[in-house]
C-alpha cells in the first residue's frame, strides 16, 4: 500500500499518524468509561479528537482511498467507506421541442415561457438551454436559416422588448433544446405573434 518502512508514505505513517493516534487513543481510553468520565476527561478527549481528525482523513484520502494498491475488499477490512462507483451519464439530445406559452400582454414585449411539456415546467433532463432564432418580417419566413436573430436563455421566461415602431408587426420565432454537451433537438414550428 507504499507505507513500508523507509518510504515517505511509512515515515508519514510512523512518525507523524501514529503518534497522533495515539494521543487520540489514550484520550478515548480515559473518556470510555462513564463511571469515571468527568468533564476534564472529557473536553481533553474532544481536544484530541479534533486534533486526530486530519490526520485520520489524511490517511483514507491520500494514502488509501486513491491508491491503486488498496482494493475495496481492503478498505472493508479496515472499516473504511469504500469508494464510490463512477458513473458517466451523457446528458441526452432532446427528442422534442420546447413547449412555448407566448405572452402579449405587455406593450413592445413578447414574453415566452418555456418548458419540457404543459404539465412539467422545467427544463427536460440534461438540457441547459433553449436557442430561440426570430426575424421580424413583412412575409413568412420558409426555412429557420431565415430567422437571422439568436439568443439563448437558461431560465423561463426569455423577454424580448421591442421598439414602438415595431408594435403591430409580426415577430417569426422558433426554438430547440441544447444539452449539457452542446447538443441540439430539433426545432419547434415556426411562430408568429404580433408585436403589441
Amino acid at each position: 500500500m507504499g507505507l513500508g518502512e523507509s518510504t515517505p508514505g511509512g515515515d508519514w505513517f510512523d512518525n507523524i499518524y501514529i503518534p497522533a493516534y495515539n494521543e487520540y487513543k489514550l484520550a478515548f481510553n480515559s473518556w470510555e468509561n462513564e463511571a469515571t468520565r468527568t468533564k476534564s476527561i472529557s473536553t481533553t478527549f474532544y481536544d484530541a479528537e479534533k486534533e486526530f481528525k486530519p490526520f485520520y482523513r489524511e490517511l483514507y484520502i491520500g494514502f488509501l482511498k486513491g491508491n491503486p494498491l488498496v482494493t475495496d475488499t481492503d478498505l472493508v477490512v479496515m472499516e473504511l467507506p469504500q469508494r464510490r462507483e463512477k458513473t458517466s451519464m451523457k446528458s441526452p439530445v432532446a427528442k422534442d421541442f420546447p413547449f412555448l406559452k407566448v405572452i402579449t400582454n405587455t406593450i413592445r414585449y413578447i414574453i415566452i415561457e418555456f418548458s419540457g411539456s404543459e404539465i412539467a415546467r422545467a427544463k427536460p433532463e440534461g438540457q441547459s438551454s433553449m436557442e430561440f432564432v426570430y426575424i421580424v418580417a413583412k412575409e413568412q419566413p420558409t426555412e429557420i436559416t431565415h430567422l437571422t436573430n439568436t439568443c439563448f436563455c437558461t431560465h423561463t421566461p426569455l423577454n424580448i422588448e421591442f421598439l414602438e415602431s415595431d408594435r403591430g408587426k409580426i415577430i417569426y420565432f422558433s426554438a430547440r433544446w441544447v444539452n449539457t454537451r452542446g447538443e441540439k433537438g430539433p426545432w419547434s414550428p415556426i411562430y408568429s405573434p404580433i408585436i403589441p
